[in-house]
């Protein structure tokens, strides 16, 4: 599943944001969970108890911790997130390239510029984690995540699918057809 947070402190901004951004990903088949964010300081603080995120989406003129600021305290990190700015003032695009911007996008919000944002970003992800395509799979106690090249073979269980990994099996609460409309 693709982490998304957006952060603005503009309310209507974050909506429209958010909302684009779900339907772009939806309509590209790509599975994502988008949290929405007013603060700069709330994701940070967020993000510094261990909550991963793969992209932001961040304003860059936000009260108290502005998206630059937020984005220079992620730089340090091991793996940090994917960064696309959002803003109304665009004298500040150059400095993106400092904290190592993906996109810096113009508001209003163009949707075909953020789907071409979202989209290069995913895909990047995908080539760092060496093009493992992974899946978020339902199962009776949750979710399961599944990298493609761990799967070995599936069959039918009845209504679900067992799934036979390179360590163990599992069942997915789908049945075969299903599971195998969501596999390349």
């Amino acid at each position: 599943m693709y982490q998304i947070a957006v952060c603005d402190d503009e309310q209507s901004d974050l909506n429209q944001a958010v909302q684009f951004t779900e339907r772009i990903l939806q309509e590209v088949d790509i599975p994502c969970a988008v949290t929405a964010y007013g603060s700069g300081v709330t994701l940070l603080s967020e993000i510094q108890q261990g909550r991963h995120f793969d992209l932001l989406l961040l304003d860059v003129i936000m009260d108290t911790l502005d998206g630059m600021a937020l984005a220079s305290h992620l730089k340090e990190q091991a793996d940090p997130p994917d960064i696309v700015f959002i803003s109304a003032d665009r004298d500040m695009a150059l400095l993106g390239y400092y904290v190592n911007a993906k996109r810096y996008l113009a508001k209003p919000l163009d949707r075909d510029e953020l789907r071409e944002a979202l989209l290069h970003c995913y895909q990047e992800m995908r080539r760092r984690t060496g093009g493992s395509e992974q899946l978020l799979l339902p199962t009776d106690t949750g979710q399961l995540r599944v990298s493609l090249r761990d799967i070995r073979y599936a069959e039918p269980s009845g209504r679900h699918t067992c799934l036979h990994l390179t360590e163990g099996q599992e069942i997915v609460r789908l049945p075969l057809s299903r599971l195998a409309e969501r596999l390349p």
